[in-house]
């Protein structure tokens, strides 16, 4: 294959290592059951010996072959600062076999650590690069309050406890799974709001409902002074955003499993949406979330990133919400408030990898270049059910 004259330190290594950790007990949402969670690390070496790191959301089983049987040829001996031209051939190459889905989930771990990269060697901090920090600290709300196998008469009250150590620890909201059914959704919200009359409440439904359900669980949302509602209705049918926006008096929050610029392009174009979450480990990478924002601010509408695995991604979600700046803008600016999967992920509360710090609800945005991670190779081994390397 012919290689292009390089500027920046070529690719000479990538290693992928596969993480998959128990939960202490099986949890559902509206959809699935976790009984483990799982991700896939993205090591990639330049030859000046700094090293990046990404992650991709997925099944590590599936994304690592992609990696390394498909997208390493494209990437080993080329320039790993030129992070959009990089991504366009990965694209290319790969879209005949998939616009979306695996293929992209895998892009945006090999994006994420071509941005580590890239801020190593530079001495930057990827918020810096992305435009430049405009916040320190982030406020988070807790994700949590998850199903277990038991009588929902004793569930609800175990998820008000749930809820009340989350707030004493110092979060500043609550994030609810909901989409069990109607009577269970109903009686969930409106213990929440009796037990925590002033806090600051979301629900989850993870695509769950009709638009009929959407519309009923809706209303009683906003009756309940709500924040905001995340998916409630299937993503095969944005166009139900509109109508449920129109019905419904709560922000709706979506997108956080969408990908690319043209998938979103597609979810704003139908309309209904005020806010637009996205996932960098699955939506395309930082490179292509860059452009979902600057799409999103287009149609007047804001993105925060749902993080959801490792430090790693969730230190990557800092410095990309730090470095927006938030339409239509104002003299006191805001950023957005982001989730902290504290139920679900024992990824996050792994020692692998440190970075991000949360005290009393709020997190610091890693100092150093790059992502500001620093990954333990001794510690990650222990959590690492395979690894695998690509090399010239």
């Amino acid at each position: 294959m012919r290689r292009g004259a390089a500027h920046g330190p070529k690719i000479i290594r990538i290693r992928t290592h596969a993480i998959t950790l128990p939960l202490k007990e099986s949890l559902t949402s509206s959809q699935l059951r976790y009984r483990t969670r799982e991700t896939l690390l993205v090591e990639i070496e330049a030859e000046n010996g700094v090293t990046g790191w990404g992650e991709c959301a997925g099944p590590p089983v599936l994304l690592a072959p992609i990696v390394h049987s498909f997208y390493s040829d494209f990437l080993l001996g080329r320039d790993a600062l030129q992070t959009d031209r990089l991504w366009h051939t990965l694209r290319t190459e790969g879209f005949r076999w998939g616009r979306r889905g695996l293929m992209v989930a895998a892009l945006s771990g090999i994006d994420m650590a071509l941005w580590d990269v890239k801020g190593k060697v530079l001495k930057r901090p990827c918020s810096e690069m992305m435009g430049g920090r405009a916040f320190e600290r982030v406020p988070f709300y807790a994700v949590g309050l998850f199903f277990r196998d038991r009588p929902e008469t004793e569930l609800i009250p175990q998820l008000i406890d749930e809820a009340q150590g989350y707030f004493e620890q110092g979060f500043r909201g609550v994030k609810a799974q909901i989409g069990r059914n109607l009577s269970f959704d109903l009686a969930l919200i409106r213990r929440l709001r009796e037990n925590f009359p002033n806090a600051t409440l979301m629900a989850d439904a993870g695509h769950a409902y009709d638009l009929a359900e959407a519309i009923q669980v809706g209303n009683a949302l906003a009756d309940a002074k709500f924040a905001f509602q995340v998916d409630p209705l299937s993503p095969e049918f944005p166009d139900q955003n509109r109508i449920l926006a129109d019905r419904v008096p709560i922000p709706l929050y979506v997108g956080k499993w969408e990908q690319t610029r043209w998938g979103y392009q597609h979810l704003l174009q139908s309309g209904g949406v005020a806010c637009l979450q996205l996932n960098l480990a699955f939506c395309g990478g930082p490179t292509e979330a860059l452009r979902i924002r600057n799409l999103a601010q287009s149609f007047g509408i804001n993105t925060i990133p749902a993080a959801s695995g490792t430090m790693l991604h969730l230190a990557a979600a800092l410095h990309f919400v730090t470095s927006e700046f938030r339409v239509p803008g104002r003299l006191e600016p805001t950023v957005g408030m982001m989730g902290w999967p504290v139920t679900l992920d024992p990824l996050t509360a792994q020692t692998f990898a440190d970075g991000v710090t949360l005290d009393h609800g709020l997190a610091s945005v890693p100092p150093g270049p790059g992502w500001g991670v620093t990954i333990h190779r001794d510690r990650l081994d222990a959590v690492c059910v395979r690894s695998q390397e690509s090399g010239l």
